[in-house]
């Protein structure tokens, strides 16, 4: 079972175990064998040598590692709090990026990577903020009701600068299409 089940944040599972490294608890770790990977795994293996492709694949993951405990809601807060400033930075971060690149991709007859990278910059940026506003909500299911049991101040401030960035970028008053045209 991992630390934490939020869907929107994967990187706050992965961090568990630098976080209690950081505040000085140690983390246990136990292997457990999953029986129903190693039978699939045999049987891969068994399809393999009867169609004689050598050499033999081994599919699934037959053991694990978890924790035997819980973060604490502390923890749990404090680790959504920061991937939520790391994601919020890298999309910025993105964005700052991506100024001077579609700049670039605006000239005639661009590079296809450019174009490429282009979209990739404003597809991360946005994504991120995105993702920032649907997991920030402070819903049972969701990351943000860590944040909200650990400091609603944090939370708030947090949620309202990702709110203030993404209405800023949708409501663009220079944006061509957003204005009608008088006749």
């Amino acid at each position: 079972v991992a630390p934490y089940s939020g869907a929107m944040l994967p990187t706050v599972a992965r961090s568990g175990s630098a976080h209690r490294g950081w505040s000085r608890r140690q983390p246990r770790w136990q292997c457990r064998a999953l029986p129903f990977g190693a039978l699939i795994a045999a049987l891969c293996v068994l399809d393999s040598r009867m169609t004689s492709l050598y050499p033999g694949y081994l599919y699934g993951v037959m053991a694990g590692a978890t924790f035997s405990g819980r973060l604490a809601r502390n923890e749990k807060g404090q680790l959504v709090a920061v991937a939520s400033l790391a994601t919020l930075l890298v999309s910025v971060g993105a964005w700052l990026l991506w100024v001077p690149i579609s700049g670039f991709a605006a000239q005639p007859n661009p590079i296809f990577v450019l174009d490429l990278f282009e979209n990739f910059l404003a597809t991360l940026f946005m994504g991120g903020l995105v993702g920032l506003m649907i997991s920030l909500v402070p819903l049972r299911f969701l990351p943000g009701e860590d944040l909200v049991k650990w400091s609603r101040n944090v939370w708030a401030l947090i949620f309202g600068i990702v709110t203030f960035v993404f209405l800023e970028v949708q409501l663009r008053p220079q944006s061509a299409s957003a204005h009608v045209s008088a006749v």
